[in-house]
């Protein structure tokens, strides 16, 4: 008896929360690019985090510092992601033809990028720390559409892994 109203009350449960035949609704195996963003604000989030809003002296150490401090992105996450301004339309363009599909939502750039990537931390006296490398790599980014535009809302990761050549394109 006790079997049969845990069974009557976790079967709809598991139709109604997140359980998709046999998968969590989680899973992204059955993404793909381009789908509607729940997030309005998604890309501008992107190229608050990943996109240097102006231009300064990237191989400095102290530039990063004021950068990151000015942008309140010092120590937001361990490791951090950087792509030059003048990128931002190549960046788009993964979403857009220039990408192949990886993963889910997931494009990797045909081509590849400067790619800085920074190491931050706010110390107890309110200075930044930043330890910084620069690389050229391919990047690979999330793509879903925001206001009726494909483009780039998540960083996934850079790589020295080449899209496949026979890969399919990614785009709307």
């Amino acid at each position: 008896m006790r079997l049969a109203v845990l069974l009557l009350l976790f079967v709809p449960l598991v139709y109604t929360d997140g359980w998709d035949f046999g998968r969590f609704s989680n899973d992204q195996s059955d993404m793909f690019p381009c789908q509607r963003s729940q997030n309005n604000n998604a890309y501008n989030n992107f190229k608050h985090r990943h996109i240097l809003a102006y231009d300064f002296n990237t191989s400095s150490r102290h530039a990063w510092a004021a950068y990151l401090t000015r942008q309140c992105l010092c120590g937001r996450a361990p490791l951090q992601s950087f792509l030059h301004k003048n990128e931002q339309n190549s960046i788009v363009s993964i979403c857009n033809g220039r990408g192949v599909r990886d993963t889910g939502n997931k494009c990797i750039s045909e081509g590849s990028f400067n790619v800085y990537t920074v190491r931050s931390s706010l110390e107890g006296n309110g200075e930044c720390e930043v330890h910084l490398r620069t690389d050229r790599s391919h990047v690979i980014v999330a793509c879903e559409v925001v206001e009726n535009r494909c483009v780039p809302v998540h960083y996934e990761t850079q790589t020295n892994r080449r899209p496949p050549r026979d890969g399919e394109i990614c785009r709307p």
